[in-house]
């Protein structure tokens, strides 16, 4: 996280994943705050309450959320390269989840200018027992302004990678699709509202990972 908008001492911005786009869904998240640091928080049951997890930490800063299962770790970082664990947690959910960029300024109505760089997938899974394989994302600039570039690193020439512009609903208001291995898109957004959600998503005949 480049910056974190300093409106609230709870606002937050970082990377998210979550069972459904419902507000009441299970999730975690790792955030970097402007007033309580690096922090992980999750919800482990539908409409349940939330859980958290904070150290010391300020702008720049890094943060990494992996899954394993049903096993959700959060690790975050001073300089990009030396990790350190912040919290484990156990949530039960299902294969197919959402995963993006979390922002929030935990003020009704106020927006906050989170601004996210260097964004990075790893190591997604194809399906089960299938070998991870390295994928790196960047998507530029931010804020986008009438093109978002998209650079995208994939091993895999025969994989069909799409994008997609979703509403904060979760509906979809732009979708592109190319083959593995183009190394950058240009996606027209001149149109569309500001607050969109870009979701990455690396398909297969049938498995979605990110949807």
């Amino acid at each position: 996280m480049k910056h974190v908008g300093n409106i609230y001492s709870w606002a937050k911005a970082g990377v998210m994943i979550r069972e459904t786009l419902q507000t009441n869904s299970k999730h975690s998240m790792c955030v970097l705050t402007p007033g309580n640091g690096f922090a992980n928080q999750w919800r482990d049951q539908t409409a349940g309450g939330s859980d958290n997890v904070d150290t010391a930490g300020t702008e720049p800063g890094w943060v990494k959320l992996e899954r394993l299962g049903n096993t959700f770790t959060s690790y975050f970082s001073t300089d990009g390269n030396n990790w350190n664990l912040l919290n484990t947690a156990t949530i039960s959910m299902q294969d197919t989840v959402y995963a993006g960029l979390a922002n929030c300024s935990h003020i009704t109505g106020t927006l906050n200018d989170g601004v996210f760089d260097n964004i990075r997938i790893n190591g997604v899974a194809l399906a089960v027992n299938q070998a991870q394989q390295d994928v790196v994302l960047q998507v530029y600039p931010n804020p986008a302004g009438q093109t978002l570039h998209i650079r995208f690193r994939e091993p895999n020439n025969s994989t069909t990678v799409s994008a997609r512009i979703l509403r904060s609903d979760g509906q979809p208001v732009r979708e592109t699709q190319w083959k593995g291995g183009q190394t950058d898109y240009a996606l027209n957004v001149q149109d569309v509202a500001p607050g969109f959600i870009f979701n990455p998503e690396r398909a297969t005949n049938a498995f979605h990972p990110f949807h």
